[in-house]
């Protein structure tokens, strides 16, 4: 049962590796003639952000991330012209924040990415190995929910 266990675990480390690699290098935009660097947790925000405004609060709370964090990357995106601060309608206190523009062009930008990218990645597979991949995608996720959760 156990007899791909040290492929499967390599292989997690080299996507791993990939995904910090790209964390570190950042996704860049061109926003009115210069490159605006953005996160991996950046851009999650940003696709989250066009569904629907949130408040910090409610953004940490959903994605289960500190404050702090979630703070920053939204001082971030504010000052580079992707998010915008608006006082909530339902509670003046509240302030949600939500995609400008430019975070809408970028947004795009980045789903029109993300899906050539996918596309490039599914084009030589069956609709078997996709499903497959589907398979054992949702299985990996349904059994490491809280369980194996990564605070050591």
């Amino acid at each position: 049962m156990n007899s791909y266990r040290l492929s499967i675990e390599r292989m997690i480390e080299k996507i791993m590796s990939k995904i910090l690699r790209y964390d570190r290098m950042s996704f860049a935009l061109d926003q009115q003639q210069r490159q605006a660097q953005v996160t991996l947790v950046e851009l999650w925000l940003l696709k989250e952000l066009g569904r629907q405004p949130l408040s910090i609060q409610e953004i940490a709370q959903r994605f289960d991330l500190k404050r702090d964090l979630v703070s920053r990357s939204v001082e971030r995106l504010d000052r580079m012209g992707l998010a915008e601060k608006v006082v909530s309608s339902e509670d003046q206190r509240v302030k949600r924040i939500g995609l400008s523009k430019a975070g809408v062009k970028a947004l795009v930008s980045w789903s029109d990415h993300e899906k050539a990218y996918l596309d490039y990645v599914l084009e030589e597979m069956t609709v078997n190995e996709q499903k497959a991949v589907l398979k054992f995608l949702s299985r990996v996720n349904q059994l490491t929910v809280e369980k194996y959760d990564l605070q050591v």
